[in-house]
């Protein structure tokens, strides 16, 4: 799993498992589900306007494993 938050943007990005491509799949206003687009299956998380969420703390995230 990977963790990035783009500061500028205000955008967090959660990968779940690499892939070179990706579906997209709008969850809501602020959320977009990435899919492997031949199985269909979870990949990754995209959370638009992050900190209107969860505060405007000094977010510097960066999670890689």
């Amino acid at each position: 799993m990977k963790i990035d938050y783009d500061c500028e943007a205000d955008v967090l990005y959660v990968t779940l498992v690499s892939t070179e491509y990706t579906d997209y799949v709008e969850h809501s206003e602020d959320v977009i589900l990435r899919l492997a687009p031949d199985t269909k299956r979870l990949v990754g998380i995209t959370f638009i306007d992050f900190s209107r969420y969860f505060g405007k703390a000094n977010l510097n995230l960066s999670i890689k494993r």
